[in-house]
């Protein structure tokens, strides 16, 4: 059944970075998947399509909500991809042209090489993958799930060393099929990073287990070494909110109420 996966119309240049790729495959028709602009001239992305029936390198890059056209010079995806693992699923492609920057062409900063991002952090999934609805992108908001809960929703499944889940226990709400590639980003202050890349989940929206993305700060060195050139990284470290502030703050409102209704009565007595 034709399916957003919980998710919500993007508005226009709320995700300048995001990239549409068309892969043509065996039949003449068209993949698509998702990538990340980091600098003018290269996109991020997963190496899974190349393995999904798709003819090699992508012949298309569409930026600023598929509105700005770039042709593909090159595909590097990385030497120790595993297609049945899925391990080491990044990639890159870099246009022919290097891309002007606007209001709705930017590049992403990237997590920087021992980035921790904890349980329960806030993170956002932008994409074309949906089967409904073609002509537009979407985003969602999903909690990160750490490594231990991760690998117990999977058994007895491995997932792979260097990645990082995010998704509810309830489902509803996920990345999609068309997806694979985009980036998995977080805000810490102003500033927007990349954590992870999308590499594959269970079944799209469904309950347990989550997504699965590619760690982007794992591959500080690789990205670093085949693009040759100086991309904006970000060492971050955050955590989720702490929730007991919400119980601790509901019995001192009624303190203050209490001490401010006796003082009140004071005066008047006075």
């Amino acid at each position: 059944k034709p399916t957003n996966c919980g998710r919500s119309r993007c508005v226009p240049g709320s995700w300048p970075w995001q990239a549409y790729l068309e892969i043509p495959d065996y039949n003449e028709s068209i993949y698509i998947c998702g990538g990340s602009l980091i600098n003018k001239e290269w996109i991020l992305t997963a190496s899974g399509k190349r393995h999904s029936g798709a003819l090699g390198c992508p012949q298309s890059v569409f930026l600023w909500s598929r509105s700005h056209l770039q042709g593909v010079l090159e595909w590097r995806i990385h030497q120790e991809y595993n297609s049945t693992t899925d391990e080491n699923d990044i990639a890159l492609v870099r246009m022919n042209e290097p891309v002007a920057y606007s209001n709705y062409i930017q590049p992403v900063c990237l997590a920087q090489n021992g980035s921790t991002f904890h349980t329960g952090v806030k993170a956002w999934v932008a994409g074309w993958g949906t089967l409904e609805y073609i002509l537009y992108d979407f985003e969602v908001s999903l909690p990160v799930v750490g490594p231990n809960q991760c690998k117990c929703n999977y058994k007895p499944f491995p997932i792979p060393d260097k990645t990082i889940c995010a998704g509810y226990a309830e489902g509803q709400k996920d990345s999609c099929q068309g997806d694979s590639g985009g980036p998995l980003v977080v805000k810490n202050g102003s500033i927007w990073i990349q954590a992870g890349v999308v590499s594959f989940g269970h079944v799209c929206a469904r309950p347990n287990p989550p997504s699965v993305y590619t760690e982007v700060s794992e591959f500080q060195d690789w990205i670093e070494n085949e693009s040759d050139v100086l991309i904006p990284y970000v060492n971050t470290s955050l955590k989720s909110k702490p929730r007991v502030m919400h119980a601790f703050l509901f019995p001192l409102q009624m303190y203050v109420k209490a001490i401010a209704y006796w003082v009140t009565i004071w005066i008047k007595l006075g």
